[in-house]
This record gives structure tokens, sequence and C-alpha cells, in this order.
């Protein structure tokens, strides 16, 4: 016998007796928003990061720099970050949020400045291309509501 809040479903539908009141909380369920929310901005930041990877310059933080180019990297470096990496970790859940994102790949270029010399065309394509990631960034925040800037102080000033 069914219950008030059981529902029969016909056609290409299961016929088994499903509780509305179940249905009703996964939909309310805040997990479940969450984790869909989640889903949808890594499918975004994705769309970013594949950005910033085209970057003319792009290719130059795509992977490990080799010991024969810089030799004293891993020592002057303590935290080296590539475009593969930072990839991975959103893809692992590791980064979250867009400050997360923007966190590492700021990262990923700041060190490269920290590393070679001022003036050198290493240093001055990563300040280009953390110029241009900033505008990118700044950008994707302003079409995420979700997003805050680690730059606001910046525009302010």
């Amino acid at each position: 016998m069914m219950t008030p809040d059981e529902e029969y479903y016909t056609g290409s539908e299961t016929a088994t007796p499903t509780s509305t009141s179940a249905i009703e909380k996964r939909r309310s369920n805040p997990n479940n928003n969450n984790d869909q929310r989640q889903k949808a901005w890594q499918k975004n930041i994705s769309l970013l990061w594949q950005e910033i990877a085209n970057h003319k310059n792009g290719t130059m933080f795509m992977n490990p720099i080799k010991k024969s180019y810089a030799p004293l990297y891993d020592k002057v470096v303590k935290q080296p970050l590539y475009l593969k990496t930072i990839k991975n970790r959103v893809r692992d859940g590791i980064v979250k949020t867009t400050a997360e994102f923007e966190r590492d790949v700021v990262l990923m270029l700041t060190n490269s400045l920290m590393y070679n010399k001022e003036g050198t065309e290493m240093y001055l394509m990563a300040l280009e291309m953390l110029d241009d990631v900033r505008e990118q960034i700044r950008l994707f925040k302003s079409a995420d509501g979700y997003s805050v800037s680690l730059w606001e102080n910046d525009s302010q000033q």
C-alpha cells in the first residue's frame, strides 16, 4: 500500500515507489549543493587555467624547470609551482577556491621573479604574464560572486 508521500512513475522512469520527501531532502541537502557548486567552480576555473596556460609565455611555466637551466632553483625557491601542478591541485580538490587558485598562480610567477635577475628575458616574461594573469583573474572574479580578490587593496590605494 502506498503512503501519501510516495509516487509511482510510469513510462521510461522506474515503477518503484519513491518517497517525495527523500527527493526533497536530496535537493535541499547543503552538501549536495556544495558539491554541485564545487564542480561548477572546478569547470570554470579549468577554463581560466586554460586561458593562463595559453598565454604566450605559458609554456615556460607548464612543467618543472630543468636543473641544467637553473641549477640553484630548488635552493632559492622553497615552494615551486608549475601550471600542471596547479591544474592537478584543482582536480584533486586541494585548491578549492578562486583565492587559493590565485595564490598558487601568483606564487608560481613570483618564484620566477625572485629567482631571475631583474631585467632578464625570463624576468620580463614572468612580469608580463603576472600582469596579464591578474587581469584575467580579476575578470573571472567579476563574473563569480563567490570570489574574493587578493588585489582588492591594490585598487583602493
